[in-house]
């Protein structure tokens, strides 16, 4: 008698993941349902599935941290499930529209604060390396805020009407220099080291080796002090929120594809900014592109304020743009494929016999 083949289901919707298990084992698949991201790591080393139906919005770690561990040691086939109930093979090759960065707390207590330190910041990582040893290479490199494929006016994506890449690929370790020497002699530091920065991570393997590459460059290529201190993913938003943290990794999928929907994030008063930042003319820029009706002037303000943002004032340091890839039935015809708000429709999708 044939083995029955192993699904693993994590969704955190106790309901949803009965329901689907009920429909597999009438099908004659052996199933295991966990409900939140650390506890399908571990099932996917104790159970082995042969496949894994993962959620992406789960308690503890996502669905994005959940695949990242899994993808360190096995090439198990992945299907995700979005919130909206859509499900899709996630194999990585198309941009997602979701960039991931380095936020700083700017708060006027915070050593980060000082201007020329968060450019030292930029200069001093290799977003190249970071991206091997993390990631397998698997992501592209970022280099500003905005995902350059992200609509723009007259039929052109913003990064071909604004190329722009203000911070380096590969870290320039001149240049931070140059910046760290000034914020020493500005916070009255003579030893780099005495500089002691606290990096805020959650308490998963992934998370740790993160935060493990950007202590090691940082420390390496500036000297100064990083310090990793790993709390759980709820403790994390707590003390994000309250701003006590002096760095963050962390990221944005945007609803809609326009500048603004990266940018709004970090107006002063923002439901989002938990980063301390503030900036006049950068809020005015954004308040003012709100009711500006001429669509190539409305993308021109969003521009200057990005360049207000990171040329500026090097409000986060940018890390990597994630990418999905989307195995498509040669059956299928007229499938469109989002990189923003919803992943894809089937709207105008035919099937063929």
């Amino acid at each position: 008698m044939a083995q029955k083949q192993k699904i693993l289901i994590v969704d955190d919707d106790e309901n949803i993941a009965e329901l689907i298990g009920l429909y597999l084992t009438k099908e004659c698949f052996d199933t295991h349902i966990v409900n939140d991201g650390e506890s399908a790591v571990k099932a996917v080393s104790e159970y082995a599935p042969n496949l894994v139906l993962l959620d992406i919005m789960l308690p503890g770690i996502d669905g994005y941290e959940v695949l990242r561990e899994i993808r360190k040691d096995s090439k198990l086939p992945v299907i995700m499930l979005s919130a909206k109930g859509e499900t899709f093979d996630k194999v990585l090759g198309l941009e997602l529209g979701a960039d991931d960065y380095i936020m700083l707390n700017m708060s006027e207590d915070r050593p980060l604060a000082n201007k020329n330190l968060r450019f030292a910041l930029n200069y001093a990582i290799n977003r190249t390396e970071y991206n091997k040893l993390v990631n397998n290479d698997v992501y592209d490199v970022a280099q500003r805020l905005v995902l350059p494929n992200v609509q723009a006016a007259d039929d052109q994506t913003y990064g071909e009407a604004y190329p722009y890449t203000p911070f380096p690929a590969e870290n320039d370790n001149d240049k931070a220099k140059e910046y760290l020497d000034a914020a020493m002699k500005e916070m009255g530091v003579s030893n780099p080291a005495d500089i002691k920065i606290t990096l805020l991570t959650t308490d998963t393997d992934g998370a740790k080796k993160q935060a493990e590459v950007l202590q090691e460059q940082y420390q390496k290529n500036l000297g100064i002090t990083v310090e990793i201190n790993q709390v759980t993913y709820k403790q994390r938003l707590q003390m994000e929120t309250e701003k006590d943290y002096d760095m963050v990794v962390t990221g944005w999928v945007p609803d809609y594809s326009d500048a603004y929907s990266y940018l709004e994030l970090w107006i002063s008063d923002g439901q989002y900014n938990h980063s301390g930042y503030a900036n006049a003319e950068y809020d005015k820029l954004l308040k003012d592109s709100q009711t500006e009706t001429d669509a190539k002037t409305r993308q021109d303000m969003l521009f200057q304020a990005e360049q207000i943002f990171l040329g500026e004032d090097s409000a986060l340091v940018p890390l990597q743009l994630r990418r999905d890839q989307y195995l498509i039935n040669p059956k299928i015809s007229n499938f469109n494929v989002y990189f923003v708000g919803y992943d894809f429709d089937l709207v105008y999708a035919d099937i063929s016999e």
